[in-house]
């Protein structure tokens, strides 16, 4: 769910994106009700990485792929 969550921030930010690939890692686990922060940055034409966690450190990290 995060995963998902963090690859529709991308989406929203970049609405001009069209996925051609993301692949994520689950670092740690998010526990429930702790508040989370998704963020991320191009890195090069068509790559992008995204990232989400909290105060205790990252928690996933992800590689987008784009047209």
């Amino acid at each position: 769910l995060i995963a998902t969550l963090a690859l529709r921030a991308f989406c929203r930010a970049n609405p001009q994106a069209r996925l051609r690939r993301f692949a994520y890692r689950g670092l740690r686990p998010l526990i429930c009700p702790e508040p989370f922060e998704v963020g991320g940055r191009l890195l090069a034409a068509g790559k992008a990485e995204i990232w989400v966690g909290n105060g205790a450190g990252l928690a996933q990290r992800g590689d987008v792929e784009f047209d």
